[in-house]
């Protein structure tokens, strides 16, 4: 079926719509780490992910101006996330996708770079709320670390959990073997299929308060 003029105007102002709400969301998310850590982030401005962008500006959505840090940082804002779409279909579910591009950036730089990332996703479950998820291990191996203000009450909590604030601890990708999804930014395809890690997801304000900064950080 031919699409009309007026069809592929409507279609083009949506597509930059879109477009701007992305980048003001991950401007938002820049801010966000850059009040917490008292360094400056910004939004990656190369498109693509071939070996030149990977050197010039890496592959996540949000970088550090200066330093590196263990995580690769996706910044998503649909309106599509579902905690009961994730619990009744996860491979299928939109959590699901923005979880696998994540890791699949977390990839390529660990790839790159022979230093272990892992994948860091900001999403919106609700237009006023904002959450982070991250892999499970990087607390169960002791990665992310207290923020010195709270670790007498973080250690009490410690005793019985490896995270220590309000989380949801999502560990179905444990056993649903590899998850196929779209890793191509472009109208072309590419499709990969990884394993994902189990995923604790939190509110922003949650995980700023309690985790020290210095610890997403490498050292030079």
């Amino acid at each position: 079926m031919e699409i009309s003029l007026e069809q592929k105007e409507k279609f083009s102002r949506i597509g930059k719509s879109n477009v701007s709400t992305a980048k003001c969301h991950e401007r938002r998310i820049a801010k966000l780490l850059t009040d917490w850590s008292d360094r400056p982030f910004r939004r990656r401005r190369v498109e693509g992910r071939g070996d030149d962008v990977r050197v010039v500006g890496g592959v996540a959505d949000v970088i550090p101006v200066a330093g590196d840090i263990i995580f690769a940082i996706e910044a998503k804002k649909g309106k599509d996330f579902s905690l009961d779409g994730l619990m009744s279909n996860p491979p299928g579910a939109r959590f699901t996708e923005w979880w696998h591009q994540a890791s699949y950036d977390a990839q390529l730089l660990t790839e790159k770079t022979n230093i272990q990332r892992y994948p860091m996703l900001f999403f919106k479950p609700h237009p006023n709320w904002d959450w982070v998820a991250v892999p499970f291990l990087v607390f169960q191996n002791n990665i992310l670390t207290p923020h010195d203000a709270y670790k007498a009450e973080c250690a009490e909590r410690r005793r019985s959990s490896e995270v220590w604030f309000p989380h949801i601890h999502f560990d179905t990708y444990a056993w649903t073997g590899p998850i196929e999804h779209n890793i191509s930014r472009s109208k072309n395809k590419v499709m990969k299929a990884l394993m994902l890690a189990p995923v604790v997801m939190a509110r922003w304000r949650d995980f700023e308060k309690f985790v020290n900064p210095n610890s997403i950080f490498i050292s030079p």
